[in-house]
């Protein structure tokens, strides 16, 4: 947190907390520090028990009217999938970052909002967006998330689709 404060307040950050033992004070800690919001890794969320676990901290949370940050990543104890013979060596990051978020997400939808119900949560992943997306994808996305419109945002728009041969 030293170096971020040194950037001046045109930079904020979320609060990590730890998670083994995790206390509603940690929350105040962060928060105290100049902290916008606490970030998990979804791992943290991914189950009922650790939902119920964190349950005094994300009251925490709720209370001081700071949002919650779910990122992609595992929990203490949490093992990760051994990679394949073959596979290619970004295949597991971005088929567990996947799986782990779906996990915290569903899992908070249909528990967590229910015991939680002013808890302000952002879930992300892939620092937004990854930037290997070619440009037009991303003002299709940008489009797309604006309009009343139905659209397929994250299909190519149809200068930047391959052509058949």
């Amino acid at each position: 947190m030293t170096g971020r404060l040194a950037l001046g307040p045109e930079f904020a950050a979320w609060g990590p907390i730890a998670l083994d033992g995790a206390e509603p004070d940690d929350v105040d800690d962060v928060i105290g520090r100049g902290c916008v919001g606490i970030s998990l890794p979804a791992g943290a969320l991914a189950s009922p028990d650790s939902l119920e676990r964190l349950g005094p901290v994300l009251e925490r949370v709720a209370l001081l009217d700071v949002p919650l940050f779910v990122h992609p990543g595992r929990a203490p104890g949490q093992r990760a999938t051994p990679s394949e013979f073959g596979e290619p060596l970004w295949w597991r990051a971005l088929t567990d970052y996947v799986s782990q978020m779906q996990a915290a997400w569903l899992t908070f939808m249909a528990l967590g909002r229910r015991e939680h119900p002013e808890l302000k949560v952002l879930f992300a992943m892939l620092a937004g967006v990854p930037r290997c997306w070619p440009s037009a994808w991303i003002h299709e996305a940008a489009r797309a998330s604006t309009s009343t419109t139905p659209t397929s945002s994250m299909r190519p728009p149809a200068t930047d689709r391959p052509r058949s041969r």
